[in-house]
């Protein structure tokens, strides 16, 4: 038990030296289960224009999750509904050859912090009011074994 603790204690502290997240949200998913007409909806506030940004996504999933990896659409849009931009994604929880998980993982539950591929120094153009929508795009509904969903905004530094 000492050990779990130990581990506990550390993963905190390792996780607090990072930047801070402007923005992060996580949902947890009823029965670990993403069904296809569920979209995820994050709403944050911009007030910097001036500077770069970082999105990540953040999984939790289950070993027993049925494939390496994760397709995925967005649409992050503006307040008044403006497409900023749109794009169907590939994540990768797996290796696709051994199987082995990519992530952090304790009792066969894995996360996952992605560094999100066409959202890396990002600028935006306005202040205000933005929402970042996802929905799961894979040919199994449910989806089982994704235990969270989420993102996380950071400055670049």
């Amino acid at each position: 038990m000492k050990y779990v603790l130990l581990v506990f204690v550390l993963l905190c502290y390792l996780c607090s030296c990072g930047t801070p997240a402007v923005y992060e949200k996580n949902y947890d998913l009823k029965n670990s289960s993403w069904y296809a007409d569920s979209t995820l909806t994050f709403k944050f506030d911009i007030q910097e224009i001036d500077v770069k940004y970082n999105f990540y996504y953040n999984f939790r999933n289950t070993k027993s999750y049925p494939f390496y990896n994760l397709y995925l659409t967005y649409h992050l849009k503006d307040e008044k509904g403006n497409l900023v931009r749109t794009e169907l994604q590939n994540a990768t929880l797996f290796d696709a050859k051994t199987g082995k998980p990519f992530g952090n993982g304790v009792g066969g539950v894995y996360t996952h912090q992605l560094l999100h591929p066409s959202l890396t120094n990002f600028k935006f153009t306005k202040k205000g009011i933005y929402y970042f929508k996802i929905k799961q795009y894979m040919r199994k509904n449910p989806l089982e074994g994704l235990q969270a969903v989420g993102i996380r905004l950071e400055k670049v530094e």
